[in-house]
């Protein structure tokens, strides 16, 4: 189960911080309404914010942990924990075990019923970070063969 779940209206937040200006925030919320698509992902593919920023901003305001997949290996055991089809339709990644904890890299934080569904496949608490999606992508590639 995913613990300390928090409510955070991300646009409403980047507006805020002085990330994106309320016509923006405005446009993806309507954009993201017509085509079911996640506002993240339309605030970045607007040119918006980019994933960098959004780091900053889940580090700061949830106090979230990032971490950057480049160059750490995974072991196999923990891969084998979330199948792939479920890591690729989440863009979830696990990072490592420890116990009955399961830290998992993700590009939305906030997507609470993706993680709880998560936790409730493989049993584990899930302790959330942050990673950009190019990178979780990038890790689930290079690992395809294992997931």
């Amino acid at each position: 189960m995913v613990t300390g779940k928090i409510k955070i209206n991300l646009g409403h937040a980047l507006v805020k911080t002085g990330k994106i200006t309320a016509d923006q925030c405005e446009h993806a919320i309507n954009e993201c309404k017509e085509t079911g698509k996640r506002i993240k992902d339309i605030l970045v593919t607007r040119g918006y914010i980019n994933e960098k920023q959004l780091e900053r901003l889940f580090s700061r305001t949830l106090n979230l942990p990032a971490i950057s997949l480049h160059g750490i290996g995974i072991n196999p055991k923990v891969k084998a924990l979330i199948p792939r089809e479920i890591a690729r339709k989440h863009l979830t990644i696990p990072v490592f075990v420890n116990g009955n904890v399961l830290a998992v890299a993700t590009d939305d934080p906030l997507d609470f019923d993706s993680l709880n569904q998560i936790a409730h496949f493989t049993q584990k608490d899930i302790l959330t970070t942050f990673s950009c999606s190019n990178d979780i992508m990038t890790m689930l590639n290079k690992y395809e063969e294992l997931f």
